[in-house]
């Protein structure tokens, strides 16, 4: 499909009756359907499935949940609400890895596994920095038991 028909088409795509869609909401014409979608995978919580969604609609986009975490915390723990607590484990990538989000997540008996940015600033040099041989790791557990491994 040409390029100018998809947009043309994508301008014109919308789910809402435009009376009801709010004027701050820039999601408003998929409004509906990411809500059904969410209320979908609540139902059915089959282990797998994603729970909640949350799309990236510009900066001045409004969490319901205020934290004092960067913007990539604040999304991880508005997607956990109503999930923590329950001994789960959440497995993220390392845009959403910090070392206060793994705090504040084991502190609501949550644990969370994911990959780390060699650049982060709160982790163990001497573990990101170390040179392992292949079958080798090297970690670090800290006084709140947040382990940072290589």
């Amino acid at each position: 499909m040409p390029r100018n028909r998809f947009q043309l088409l994508l301008r014109f795509f919308h789910l809402a009756d435009n009376d009801d869609i709010l004027d701050h909401d820039r999601l408003g014409k998929i409004r509906p359907l990411v809500d059904m979608l969410v209320k979908t995978y609540n139902d059915a919580k089959i282990p797998g499935f994603t729970y909640k969604i949350i799309v990236y609609s510009g900066k001045d986009s409004n969490l319901s949940l205020q934290t004092n975490f960067p913007a990539a915390g604040k999304v991880v723990m508005e997607l956990m609400d109503g999930y923590l607590n329950e001994g789960r484990t959440l497995i993220i990538d390392n845009f959403y890895t910090s070392l206060k989000l793994a705090h504040t997540l084991l502190q609501n008996n949550t644990h969370m596994v994911g990959t780390l940015r060699k650049n982060a600033r709160e982790l163990p040099k001497d573990v990101m920095n170390a040179k392992i041989n292949k079958g080798e790791i090297k970690g670090k557990v800290n006084s709140n038991g947040v382990v940072a491994s290589v």
